[in-house]
């Protein structure tokens, strides 16, 4: 019964167009690992590691192609989990959980490698439900649409199924006949189709809402269009449209996609930049819509709370992203429609004034960028090198901390048709190589990771993943020996306790572990030798990991040099 029931359920997943198993190895989860095993429809993804294995779930699910299931066994396997199941949550991404526990007779008598799994991840998830053991006590069709039901509310985020088996765990071909068990269900089992389709709709705003709100756009306005994380190419050609039609300038952050999908002179690439001068924070709009999800800049978000825009619209189709206290206008629905709805029903800009005050900006902070940026190896100046040099048609994972606010302020700003994810949601430092090995080979495509040496520390074990990954991830480490992101916050000024508690210098390098792995390495600390390695990596057909050598010490002032060599090109 155990095997027939796990198979069953692998084999609905597939017909729901899951087929992306990750599993790690254990004994309380034999029937499911069976199943998947020998269902020859199933794509598997073995590590050893299941915090490792979540985050990698998680990239699978990021790079598209709906949720990814994670099998564990018992105990604390599934609560190595929550990193991921919390990243989830706060991303929308869809993630299925399918954990095998022990008996309900074992549970609260001390039984080894049992914990209380039923709910063990509280409101992270969308949905969770504790199967109970398999037997003819229960419905075939029970079973079935229970798995269903779990694809249809996984689309949205992560759901748990706790599965629960007794002992005999492998299958026993002197079993009992099982055939009438399965009666109700000759047509399910004649067919390719799942037992319960569920439709999925699209959420659209009502055309007399969509005329009061263009309505509100003065066509003068000195309005913004900020663009936060977005799901489609669809949603990006919307807003792309949008803001061109309005006149106005396009702020994009990262997650958004847009930046490194297309060319537009609307786009202002470096407002984070930008903004550090005086005169440019005081030039603060009137009218805001916002698409998508949040974005990663705090200054962007501070220039919009200070100038307290009369019209701050935004539009996300999901219900779980928090609001701006400043919103006016929540639209709940598809972005794509939503942006083609109301270009359709506004007024073009005509005045672009306030739009070539920006553009102006831009471009004299791209001189200076490029100025600075060129020839000396600095932490910018990887970020943005990176962004130049990274072939079309990869992929760029960026990890927290340093290397994606870098990316997000010194990106170069020619278009150049890559992906760019991150992990932030819940912006941690754990699993960020698993994600990107996730991401790599739900792509298919080279993927560039960007990450700095505690991050990489935190995943170590998740280099296995990319020795075995069949699309090749060029890891460069930014090794500044400790928590760079410190020696910005105000702590920093507190020399008795900074370097030994927030700075945490730890004195290690990463050749070991690349060997460990079977990686290639390259350890660089000159512009030239990471031009010519980067360059090298990214055209080979194998993963490899590039250590760059910097100085903790000298990055905040490098940051501080190109501040004040921007704001005097500004105040030209």
């Amino acid at each position: 019964m155990n095997a027939l029931s796990a198979s069953m359920m692998v084999e609905e997943l597939i017909r729901n167009g899951v087929d992306r198993f990750c599993l790690a190895p254990g004994s309380r989860c034999t029937p499911l690992t069976l199943a998947v095993a020998r269902n020859p429809r199933a794509r598997i993804f073995k590590h050893f590691d299941e915090r490792g294995l979540g985050f990698f779930a998680l990239g699978l699910a990021r790079g598209g192609g709906g949720p990814a299931v994670v099998i564990t066994t018992s105990g604390t396997a599934v609560a190595n989990l929550l990193p991921a199941v919390v990243e989830a949550d706060l991303e929308d991404l869809p993630l299925i959980v399918l954990s095998a526990d022990r008996p309900p007779e074992l549970r609260d008598t001390g039984a080894n490698q049992t914990i209380n799994q039923v709910g063990l991840f509280g409101n992270r998830v969308r949905w969770f439900v504790d199967l109970p053991c398999p037997g003819t006590q229960h419905g075939a069709d029970y079973l079935l649409h229970t798995i269903d039901h779990a694809v249809a509310r996984a689309r949205c985020g992560p759901v748990h199924l706790n599965a629960m088996y007794r002992e005999p765990l492998a299958p026993d071909d002197q079993g009992p006949n099982l055939l009438p068990w399965l009666g109700s269900l000759s047509q399910w089992v004649e067919s390719s189709d799942p037992h319960t389709r569920y439709a999925r709709g699209q959420r659209v705003v009502d055309e007399s809402t969509v005329q009061e709100l263009a309505g509100l756009l003065a066509a003068d306005a000195s309005g913004v269009l900020v663009v936060g994380q977005l799901r489609s190419d669809a949603d990006r050609a919307g807003a792309l449209a949008l803001g061109e039609m309005l006149g106005w300038p396009i702020v994009a952050d990262l997650g958004s996609g847009l930046r490194a999908c297309v060319s537009s002179s609307h786009m202002i690439h470096q407002l984070d930049v930008i903004l550090q001068h005086d005169a440019a924070m005081s030039d603060g709009p009137d009218t805001v819509i916002h698409l998508g999800g949040r974005f990663l800049s705090k200054r962007v978000q501070a220039w919009i709370n200070r100038h307290k825009p009369s019209i701050y619209m935004l539009c996300h189709d999901s219900d779980h992203q928090r609001v701006p206290g400043m919103v006016t206008h929540r639209v709940l629905g598809s972005v794509q429609v939503f942006c083609e709805d109301l270009a359709r029903a506004s007024r073009p800009g005509t005045d672009r004034t306030w739009l070539e005050r920006w553009q102006e900006r831009q471009s004299r902070c791209t001189e200076v960028l490029n100025m600075h940026l060129q020839s000396v190896l600095s932490e910018p100046a990887i970020a943005r090198t990176v962004s130049r040099l990274i072939p079309e048609g990869h992929h760029m994972f960026l990890g927290n901390s340093m290397p994606v606010r870098d990316m997000d302020m010194f990106t170069w700003p020619e278009c150049r048709a890559v992906g760019i994810h991150a992990n932030r949601g819940a912006s941690g430092i754990d699993g960020l190589i698993a994600s990107a090995a996730g991401v790599a080979e739900s792509r298919g495509k080279p993927l560039t990771l960007l990450i700095g040496d505690l991050s990489a520390l935190h995943d170590l074990n998740s280099l296995n993943l990319l020795r075995e990954s069949s699309s090749p991830v060029t890891v460069v480490v930014v090794n500044n020996d400790g928590g760079g992101i410190f020696s910005f916050l105000p702590i920093s000024t507190q020399e008795d306790v900074f370097e030994d508690y927030f700075g945490t210098p730890h004195g290690l390098q990463f050749e070991r572990a690349a060997a460990q792995f079977e990686l290639a390495y390259t350890r660089v600390s000159t512009m030239d030798d990471f031009v010519a390695s980067y360059t090298e990596a990214v055209t080979g057909v194998a993963s490899s990991l590039i250590e760059v050598t910097t100085q903790r010490n000298l990055n905040v002032s490098d940051h501080q040099s190109i501040r004040d060599a921007v704001t005097e090109r500004l105040d030209a």
